[in-house]
């Protein structure tokens, strides 16, 4: 029984390769230095490359946590078309459109000169109950970018403790 609990012990401490017993003996066989784990970076992105390399098409967030004092938990996603570029946003939610300056420091984001009005001409139009509030409340706040991946972004607001998340 101490055999295997060695041996299993082994496997876990040495991860990625193989392990073999025989009478007591262990022999490990670790792999090549040349081996890749690539797909296990851990590398951040940038932030600013992230937000303008394709269009957002959905934004999660609890919209109460910016109207009141909640202890509410319910995020909800709303369907949107946003895009940055140049130190510009600009997006289309529950058919009115958004616009406002973005400026990025480091993982923080903050937004400034935000115009709001209908656009009910726009392709994307799509009735989403109050997806042109989240945009709103995302664009006249500041935020942390907690999480960057390529397909999403994971923000922390301290003056509301609430988070957003837009997705592609």
């Amino acid at each position: 029984m101490k055999k295997t609990i060695l041996t299993i012990s082994l496997l876990f401490l040495v991860g990625c390769g193989s392990s073999s017993g025989k009478n007591g003996e262990i022999s490990v066989n670790l792999g090549s230095k040349d081996d890749k784990l690539g797909t296990l970076s851990t590398q951040e992105l940038d932030l600013k490359e992230t937000l303008s390399s394709k269009n957002w098409e959905e934004i999660t967030m609890d919209l109460d946590k910016f109207y009141t004092t909640s202890i509410s938990t319910a995020n909800k996603a709303y369907k949107i078309d946003m895009s940055f570029e140049d130190g510009k946003v600009l997006a289309y939610a529950d058919c009115k459109k958004l616009t406002a300056r973005y400026k990025i420091s480091d993982k923080e984001i903050s937004f400034s000169k935000i115009s709001y009005e209908a656009d009910l001409d726009h392709a994307s139009c799509q009735q989403s109950e109050d997806a042109d509030q989240a945009v709103n409340q995302f664009l006249n706040n500041s935020f942390e970018a907690t999480q960057v991946k390529e397909d999403e972004i994971t923000f922390k607001s301290d003056d509301f403790d609430a988070e957003v998340v837009l997705k592609r």
